[in-house]
């Protein structure tokens, strides 16, 4: 016996809910709430692979997708983090370095040569671009 699956149809409420997801800083409860519509109901979209692609479509879409966004982030991050780096295990670099790496992006490892006033080194792994090493030719 086959399950009876309603095909999916989209609106605009579910185009804005799937970008409010993609999004990642509500709650599904908060979006529910903002959409007036239920959890339930974002559950039961979850459920079909049309409106999980289109959040990953506006996923990568965003800004923190890009390169440069990551980049940015990573420096936001340092800024967060300058005063309180030795004492703090879990950084906002961290979440950044693991998107980076989800992204397929490569990494160029930087080492700063300049003095540090903290008992621990700091390596930032900036993004290569796509660049590859060339010799003398």
């Amino acid at each position: 016996m086959s399950k009876n699956v309603k095909e999916f149809t989209w609106s605009k409420k579910k185009l804005e809910v799937a970008k409010a997801i993609s999004k990642g800083t509500q709650t599904h409860g908060d979006i529910a709430e903002a959409f007036d519509i239920t959890q339930e109901t974002i559950s039961r979209w979850k459920q079909h692979p049309e409106f999980l692609e289109k959040i990953d479509e506006f996923t990568l879409s965003h800004e923190l997708a890009t390169k440069a966004g990551l980049l940015r982030e990573c420096y936001k991050g340092l800024d967060l983090k300058i005063d309180k780096i030795e004492g703090d295990k879990t950084t906002h670099l961290d979440y950044v370095k693991q998107i980076a790496e989800i992204q397929g992006h490569k990494k160029q490892k930087v080492e700063h040569s300049g003095s540090v006033e903290h008992t621990g080194g700091v390596v930032v792994y900036l993004p290569d671009n796509g660049r590859e090493e060339k010799g003398d030719e």
